[in-house]
């Protein structure tokens, strides 16, 4: 495994997990061919990839059809099966790194989390004390249980964060990672690396996955300042909502989200 680097064409950060072969930079939609000779490292830009091709490569990944990518990107570049493979696997850990349930709960969450509970933990009460049939008690439990864990990324990602500082943030690059759709609306998912700037510290780049209100498109731009609260071993960045930013965007009235 190799030390993250940069892409010689855009300066965007590679993937931190690089490894010999071929890779793509998200930003610039290059194809990057990196080498590793006696601990030293080189990456060179082998050709410009089609971006509307590389957009359906996604739309496919993010539907879960790895096998119609792979196809895809052979097809239209020309590459072996098994460098395709292998470059649409890492095009795939870096846009499928993205969930929505990976941020912080809201007020309405922890009500949903809490509710949840109280059904799980009635379901084992009455199917112990033989006040309703045993098969409805599992269904109960099965059911909390099932809707718990989906909420688990979000808890664990709010305890984790709970004293985190918060810094505003710079959007320096943006790459389009694919669309999704929640509560009947559009969301655009971008790839972003930002200079996160502290007020006590010196700024710092880092990448995160950010959700975009297809109505805010026009926002999405380098420039853009967002608010996010930090970790710094190991760097992990996640959108923090604030008073004077555009209203986030929820799924089920349970995370923070930007609209950009």
């Amino acid at each position: 495994m190799l030390e993250s680097i940069h892409c010689p064409n855009c300066g965007a950060p590679l993937p931190a997990d690089l490894k010999p072969g071929l890779t793509v930079c998200l930003y610039c939609n290059s194809s990057i061919r990196v080498q590793a000779e006696d601990e030293q490292t080189s990456v060179v830009v082998e050709s410009a990839l089609d971006e509307k091709e590389l957009v359906e490569v996604k739309r496919l990944l993010m539907a879960g059809q790895r096998s119609a990518a792979v196809e895809h990107y052979r097809t239209f570049t020309g590459t072996e099966d098994e460098h395709a493979a292998e470059i649409v696997d890492g095009i795939a850990s870096q846009i499928t790194a993205y969930t929505a349930r990976g941020q912080q709960l809201t007020g309405l969450g922890w009500v949903l989390v809490a509710a949840w509970l109280v059904l799980l933990v009635s379901g084992v009460a009455a199917g112990l004390a033989g006040q309703i049939h045993p098969i409805l008690a599992l269904v109960m439990i099965g059911f909390a249980g099932i809707n718990l864990n989906y909420f688990i990324p979000s808890i664990r990602t709010t305890l984790q964060f709970a004293r985190a500082p918060i810094a505003p943030a710079i959007t320096l690059k943006l790459a389009p990672i694919g669309v999704m759709a929640m509560r009947k609306e559009n969301i655009h998912t971008f790839r972003a690396w930002l200079e996160v700037q502290p007020k006590d510290e010196p700024p710092f780049r880092a990448e995160m996955i950010i959700p975009v209100r297809e109505a805010n498109l026009s926002r999405a731009t380098p420039g853009t300042e967002i608010y996010v609260k930090y970790l710094k071993d190991p760097i992990r960045l996640i959108f923090h909502k604030r008073k004077s930013t555009p209203q986030a965007t929820s799924e089920e009235g349970k995370t923070d989200e930007p609209s950009a």
